[in-house]
C-alpha cells in the first residue's frame, strides 16, 4: 500500500477537480517539476482535510507550447484576477474573471472565483482573511 502525505494530498487533489471543474490539478511542488513540459495556470491557495499547511494549486492546461492564444490570454487574465482576489480587491478580480469567461466560455475556475468575489463584495471576509480556501472534501 502506498501511504504518506504526498499520497494523501494527491488523493485530495483528485476530488478538488470537482470543485474547480478541472481535469488535472497539481500541487505547487508537482507543478514546479512539470512546468518545463506542461502549460499551467495557478488556481488558488487551499487547505484540505488531513493537512495543516495550505497548498497552492495549479491546473495542467496543455503540453508545453500547445496552448492556443485565446486560452493563453484567458490563463493570464485569470492569474491577474487571482492576484487581485488575494489582495482583497474583489471588484477588479471579478472583472478579470468575467473577461476570461468572455474568451473561454464555461471556464469552471473563473465561474467559481467570480462567484466568490460576488459573495465577498456582499459580505467581505474577516480582516485576518489570508486568501486561503478551506476545502472540506475528501
Amino acid at each position: 500500500t502506498v501511504m504518506g502525505d504526498v499520497v494523501n494530498l494527491a488523493s485530495r487533489l483528485v476530488a478538488v477537480n470537482k470543485v474547480y471543474h478541472t481535469q488535472i490539478i497539481l500541487s505547487g511542488r508537482a507543478a514546479g517539476e512539470a512546468a518545463a513540459a506542461v502549460e499551467l495556470r495557478t488556481l488558488d491557495r487551499i487547505t484540505v482535510p488531513g493537512r495543516r499547511e495550505n497548498v497552492t494549486i495549479h491546473e495542467a492546461l496543455a503540453p508545453k507550447g500547445a496552448l492556443g492564444p485565446i486560452r493563453r490570454e484567458g490563463r493570464d487574465l485569470f492569474e491577474a484576477g487571482l492576484e487581485y482576489y488575494w489582495r482583497r480587491d474583489f471588484q477588479k478580480a471579478l472583472g478579470l474573471f468575467e473577461e476570461v469567461l468572455a474568451l473561454v466560455q464555461d471556464d469552471g475556475p473563473s465561474e467559481l472565483m467570480g462567484a466568490r468575489c460576488r459573495e465577498f463584495l456582499l459580505a467581505p471576509p474577516p480582516e485576518d482573511w489570508s486568501g486561503v480556501t478551506d476545502l472540506t472534501i475528501k
